[in-house]
């Protein structure tokens, strides 16, 4: 893989994509340490494609017998709202005032 820093990159940007458009990816660095790499969209697509999401995963596990509720749902993860007293705490925030209805109060007014 070859390694070129940022300004260099920045001259030969078309030889750096020319190059990965035929397999050969670029890392570009700044300030010596790694910052990106140039790959073609063919290596990036594969790469996309590969890594499934974490809802993905959890929906891929089987459920087990007599246990099939309770899973989440497709619709649940992409929500996640919790039932209302389900914030846990003492139902104070940080400012000294009381959270009622997404609101927060202070005390004695």
């Amino acid at each position: 893989m070859k390694e070129l820093q940022l300004r260099e990159a920045k001259t030969t940007l078309s030889a750096v994509v020319e190059a990965a458009e035929n397999g050969e990816p670029t890392t570009i660095t700044k300030h010596g340490r790694p910052a990106a790499v140039v790959i073609s969209h063919a290596e990036w697509t594969k790469l996309k494609t590969r890594v499934p999401s974490f809802a993905d995963l959890l929906l891929a596990v089987p459920p087990q017998a007599g246990r099939g509720e309770g899973y989440p749902t497709r619709s649940s993860l992409a929500r996640n709202i919790p039932p209302d007293g389900a914030r846990g705490g003492c139902g104070r925030n940080l400012a000294g005032g009381t959270v009622r209805n997404r609101a927060v109060t202070r005390h004695g007014r």
